[in-house]
């Protein structure tokens, strides 16, 4: 286990075959790092949820898999390359069982599985083990880098001083360390805007007070979180200057799937003509993406709201869709996609 975190905000860090995950679990009262050794300690901490959000999940799942590779081999001493093959893919489809089947999550397993059965023209079990690790690392490192491209393509459509909205956590600890809707924010502080950032609570998780409001004050922004109730308020008020979502997914129209509480946001901003973005990466742009949404589990709501009576029901759904209508642009590592969308997201 870590003393302190590492020096570039990351959930998770690689170090002389450990992997060491930032307990998220934990924030914002303690900053624990959970140590994994093996197969079995990544799958839990993606199922306990330590480790959240798309990209980080699927930076873990690479170094699990790596994780599985190594530990095997030691096990043995030693096997065909085959062998060891044929035991990495029993790995990931444990780790794919462990993911809630977002694409980040299906292109890391693809790639992992990809890197093992060209190693095994080798015959050498532990070229193929080493392979797998550059795979893992490999898919960190786009993950940071491709997240820094969605932040400087974003980053001039923020305002200098400007007060921006965000809702839900889409920051560093959502992926390989930089972010999708933080890292606009991230991005334009770098590049010397001055940024006051508003963080919706985001109810029932409390993503955005747990999580997003620990991660900007962390690296010295000036955050105020107010309540999920009095976003469309600050809004009308001309409090807020920009709003920045982050997407689980985007269908080829540009209807986004994101926090929940989303769409009442982006009704007012609509109605205050204030500008609101959605950063996320391409890989979301599914032109068959469903855009149903899924009821969050009952006790969550419960403890969100607790004390409630007994035989009171409790329900909310886990996602909002936004239409396209209401969104100013998507940005994506690309660059900044404008409407009509089903042309620009082409």
């Amino acid at each position: 286990m870590l003393a302190a975190p590492p020096e570039l905000l990351s959930p998770l860090v690689w170090k002389r075959g450990t992997l060491y995950v930032l307990d998220q679990q934990r924030l914002p009262g303690e900053a624990r790092w959970l140590a994994c050794t093996g197969l079995d300690h990544v799958v839990q901490v993606i199922v306990d949820g330590h480790v959240r959000g798309a990209g980080a999940v699927a930076c873990a799942l690479g170094y699990g898999a790596a994780l599985a590779a190594h530990e095997r081999l030691r096990e043995t001493g030693g096997m065909d390359a085959r062998v060891l093959v044929r035991a990495v893919e029993h790995a990931l489809e444990r780790l794919r069982g462990a993911t809630g089947g977002a694409v980040p999550a299906f292109w890391a397993l693809a790639q992992l599985r990809d890197a093992a059965r060209v190693a095994q023209a080798s015959a050498d079990a532990f070229m193929v083990a080493d392979a797998i690790e550059a795979r893992a690392r490999a898919i960190h490192a786009e993950d940071l880098a491709r997240c820094q491209r969605i932040g400087e393509h974003g980053a001039p459509l923020v305002p200098d001083g400007a007060a921006v909205l965000t809702l839900g956590h889409h920051g560093a600890l959502a992926t390989g360390g930089w972010g999708t809707a933080l890292g606009v924010l991230r991005s334009a502080a770098r590049a010397g805007r001055r940024v006051r950032a508003v963080v919706a609570e985001g109810r029932p998780s409390g993503d955005g007070a747990r999580r997003a409001a620990w991660e900007l004050e962390r690296e010295g922004f000036d955050v105020t979180v107010v309540p999920d109730a009095a976003t469309a308020g600050l809004i009308a008020r001309g409090e807020v200057a920009l709003v920045v979502l982050g997407a689980e997914r985007v269908a080829a129209d540009g209807a986004v799937v994101t926090d929940v509480g989303a769409y009442a946001v982006a009704l007012a901003a609509a109605a205050a003509a204030v500008p609101l973005l959605v950063a996320t990466a391409a890989a979301a742009i599914d032109p068959a993406a469903s855009l149903a949404v899924e009821a969050a589990p009952a006790d969550a709501v419960r403890a969100a709201c607790a004390p409630l009576p007994e035989r009171v029901a409790a329900r909310c759904a886990t996602s909002d869709v936004v239409p396209p209508a209401l969104i100013g642009a998507i940005v994506t590592e690309r660059g900044v996609h404008r409407a009509p969308y089903a042309t620009s997201l082409r």
